[in-house]
């Protein structure tokens, strides 16, 4: 009888690992993740941050990059202590930047990146980018002492800087 349970269980666990499947992403070999990575119009991504301590500082930068070079930003300050949120809503004009981003996301291999999350957490400040492409969308995070990976900080920079952007294209 002891074979039996070690049967159905053998069984239940081939019948899984045989309907899961790895979700197609973006590919740099021309595949067709990439042609419908290619079609789409848009790009929506987002990098955020919080302090682990309480009190501490909150921001979030979340754009959506169009193809046609349309690029809206809405960037947000704040506090984890439930206080107001400050909010900027900025945009300019860069056919470039949504090819630049799109780039920046194949390179850095975002798509694969994982989550970088201590064992042991206190107090743990966070960063996480979050972006979606086509069908395709992913976030990760990286929770202090962790550190961020170059390709992390690349993201977060190229995210950050969108901002500036903004501000130099109104002047």
């Amino acid at each position: 009888m002891s074979a039996s349970p070690r049967l159905i269980g053998l069984l239940a666990l081939t019948v899984l690992v045989g309907c899961l499947s790895i979700p197609e992403l973006p590919s740099e070999d021309g595949g067709t993740g990439e042609d419908r990575e290619e079609s789409a119009d848009n790009i929506e991504i987002q990098v955020g941050s919080s302090s682990g301590i309480y009190g501490g500082p909150t921001s979030s930068a979340r754009w959506v990059l169009q193809r046609t070079g349309e690029c809206r930003g809405t960037i947000t300050h704040g506090s984890n202590a439930g206080s107001q949120p400050t909010t900027e809503e900025v945009e300019f004009r860069s056919e470039e930047t949504y090819r630049e981003c799109r780039q920046l996301l194949r390179e850095t291999g975002f798509f694969w990146m994982r989550d970088r999350v201590p064992k042991f957490q206190f107090e743990s400040s966070t960063t996480s980018i979050e972006a979606r492409i086509g069908i395709h969308r992913h976030d990760v995070r990286v929770v202090s002492p962790e550190r961020s990976p170059p390709e992390f900080v690349r993201i977060t920079d190229f995210v950050h800087g969108l901002e500036e952007r903004a501000k130099g294209a109104k002047q």
